[in-house]
């Protein structure tokens, strides 16, 4: 490969998962003889990152390849990497781009002729390099509208602002995965969620061998870090392809006496439920040694979890997770929650509410539901209207104030009466 060959990488937005993914192919285009530049003029080859997992993640990544469209050379070929190349491709036909999501990667040999192919390349470690490009994210005015739309007036906002010592629907992150040493264990994902467009992008579950895991980990601490992120779709399947299993994977993690913090994200309660006898003891044993443990719970309804297609039920969830926060109360739980599921009533919703407070979570994400290309729930009927979601959604806020949004986190700061149940108009489509 020539010198001369040279490429522009841009990163519209995305999750630690394409973060690995752009570190991985800045890695493999370095390797492979070529020059990284900004310029867009003097690239042979352009790559953008996207992200699908929502409509205003998309529409983000849509303004990033439509400004980088217009300003590369007519000769250089455009190709979309991130989920959004597998979720949505038809808003991206009108590019002429060469689509490629997370599960097909190595087609990028084809596009560049390697002399060492994607596959040979070996996971970084590293991701600060790549966060959002700051010049396609929300403007001022769909700040104010994501603040504003779900019936928030101004002296609401500044009330919270006084009383919690925050803004409302805002959040902060104790640990960034950026200043990580960051390990993927798995690609894909095993879940079947029928609101999820991720994993037609991601692909079939493929567990990373635990001796290569533990290898890079035991290389981290030989090089002096102290905070590793353990990263896949969902940690907690790791090795349900490979013969092993995420209890086997945490007991070699946590053999290695060393003073040092791990990030567990997206783990999924199926799975704590799954090998909660084992689990329980190492998680409490560890728990100083653990920045945070994501469970991603999404509903405290039955109806809705099954609807979902999730795996596990509210009575298992609670009472494993409960447990496990009573014996390590040190422990930083942190959870996702989507409101306005297709089905999803008053009383489901009134569900969800009170396992959070059952739960106690340190820290919760608020995702209001919408459908997504290629999902199960795009063709479920009894959707819920956008009047309604934004009513729920404003009173999970009230009754937990300063919790966070789309990925924002905060601490659940519990007013019970805030949560008292409202009727809901009867011509209100739900």
């Amino acid at each position: 490969m020539s010198q001369s060959q040279v490429a522009t990488v841009r990163f519209a937005l995305g999750c630690p998962r394409s973060q690995m993914d752009g570190a991985l192919i800045l890695k493999y285009l370095k390797i492979n003889g070529w020059t990284l530049s900004d310029d867009l003029q003097r690239a042979n080859l352009v790559l953008v990152f996207t992200c699908g997992v929502t409509q205003r993640e998309e529409d983000i990544s849509l303004r990033c390849v439509a400004a980088t469209a217009r300003k590369k050379s007519a000769e250089a070929p455009l190709v979309i990497l991130g989920c959004l190349a597998g979720i949505n491709p038809q808003r991206l036909a009108e590019y002429g781009c060469i689509c490629i999501p997370p599960k097909d990667l190595d087609r990028l040999d084809e596009v560049i002729g390697p002399v060492v192919p994607i596959a040979r390349i070996a996971d970084p470690n590293q991701l600060q390099k790549f966060r959002p490009d700051k010049r396609f994210c929300d403007t001022f005015r769909e700040r104010l509208s994501r603040k504003t739309n779900y019936g928030f007036s101004l002296a609401e906002r500044l009330w919270f602002r006084l009383r919690h010592g925050q803004r409302l629907c805002s959040g902060s992150n104790k640990y960034c995965y950026a200043d990580t040493f960051a390990i993927r264990v798995a690609h894909g994902c095993q879940g079947e969620c029928t609101y999820c467009g991720i994993r037609n992008a991601a692909g079939p579950l493929i567990s990373k061998p635990p001796e290569q895991i533990m290898a890079e980990f035991r290389r981290g601490l030989d090089q002096g870090h102290l905070l590793f992120s353990l990263i896949a779709g969902d940690v907690g399947a790791y090795g349900q392809d490979i013969g092993t299993d995420i209890a086997e994977l945490m007991e070699s993690i946590f053999s290695v006496e060393q003073n040092c913090k791990v990030l567990i994200m997206d783990f999924s309660p199926k799975w704590l439920i799954q090998y909660y006898d084992r689990l329980f003891p190492l998680l409490t044993k560890n728990a100083d040694r653990i920045g945070y443990a994501s469970f991603p719970v999404q509903s405290g309804s039955d109806h809705v979890l099954d609807r979902m297609k999730r795996g596990y039920s509210r009575a298992d969830a609670e009472r494993c997770l409960s447990r496990l926060q009573r014996a390590a109360p040190q422990l930083d739980t942190l959870t996702h929650v989507m409101i306005g599921f297709p089905g999803e009533t008053q009383d489901d919703f009134l569900e969800t509410v009170d396992l959070i407070r059952r739960t106690r979570f340190r820290k919760v994400s608020v995702y209001k539901y919408e459908d997504r290309p290629g999902t199960d729930s795009l063709l479920m009927p009894d959707k819920l209207s956008e009047k309604v979601k934004a009513r729920r959604i404003r009173q999970f806020y009230r009754t937990f104030p300063g919790i966070g949004h789309y990925g924002d986190e905060q601490e659940v700061q519990d007013d019970p009466a805030a949560a008292e149940p409202q009727p809901e108009p009867a011509a209100v489509n739900h």
